[in-house]
């Protein structure tokens, strides 16, 4: 991809833009199944969300709202397939996933 802009910093924005696009994407599906299964939403936040829910169903809730939101990055990438999970030091997971033909190293994931 070539990209024209004046600064560098254009330059990274704009090749950066698909990734945050996507992830955008898989928050608004992510939140739309959300609600219609009945779970509560407070509040979206970059790249997470925040629910209500009562003290003695969080388990289950969190557990269906995980289970949500990889249903929502299916649907907006495709089946993902983890590869590899490798702890990196006591705070830092790396999953590598295959995604259709394509490899990726998903960074960092802070424990």
């Amino acid at each position: 991809m070539h990209i024209f802009g004046g600064e560098k910093k254009e330059g990274r924005t704009i090749k950066n833009f698909p990734c945050q696009a996507t992830g955008a994407e898989i928050l608004r599906v992510a939140c739309i199944l959300l609600v219609e299964n009945d779970i509560k939403i407070i509040a979206s936040i970059h790249n997470a969300i925040l629910i209500e829910c009562n003290e003695e169903e969080a388990d289950e809730i969190i557990l269906k709202a995980q289970e949500l939101m990889t249903e929502a990055s299916t649907i907006v990438l495709g089946p993902v397939i983890l590869l590899k999970r490798k702890l990196m030091s006591s705070d830092t997971l790396i999953d590598i996933l295959i995604l259709g033909e394509w490899r990726l190293g998903i960074g960092s994931l802070e424990l």
